[in-house]
């Protein structure tokens, strides 16, 4: 089997989060009418948003519909540049580094000096979530996020 960075981009497999692994990704043919009724849905949301502005604050309707899909579209270029760049992983790792954290399911423990020491306390590494941070697994979502995010800016500034 071909490893996942060999392998086109939009055919990647994905990372479960719950189990850790890598899944085949379904394909973007079946992601995609899935992709288009968010972006849709939350064209929409944001336009009531813009709609819900402009009666509080009296400016044109044109003027809060578009200033609301350019902060729509920001808030999507954030979310999938984090997500996809690992730095939601790499940012939550630092700061766990840094206050000792919690320990998590999927931690690897360092071993303990001597088997039969009850009182030992396992370790573990605390800086391995921050490295798997900056080491990301490949995020097909946040390449959309990112392309729906520049769609709305592109919108909310068609609107004035």
């Amino acid at each position: 089997m071909a490893r996942n960075r060999d392998r086109p981009f939009l055919e990647r497999m994905r990372l479960d989060r719950s189990t850790g692994e890598l899944v085949e990704e379904l394909s973007l043919r079946e992601r995609f009418p899935a992709y288009l009724k968010d972006f849709l849905v939350g064209l929409l949301a944001i336009g009531v948003i813009g709609v819900v502005l402009s009666g509080f604050t009296g400016s044109s309707l044109s003027d809060s519909l578009g200033n609301s899909w350019i902060f729509g579209g920001a808030v999507l270029l954030l979310m999938g540049g984090a997500n996809g760049g690992g730095l939601s992983n790499a940012s939550i790792g630092a700061f766990e580094a840094m206050t000792g954290g919690r320990n998590r399911r999927r931690d690897k423990f360092e071993e303990a000096a001597d088997p039969g020491d009850d009182t030992a306390m396992h370790q573990r590494d605390q800086m391995a979530r921050l490295r798997k941070g900056l080491r990301p697994p490949p995020n097909p979502t946040a390449f959309w996020q990112v392309i729906g995010g520049l769609v709305y800016i592109v919108i909310g500034l068609l609107t004035f």
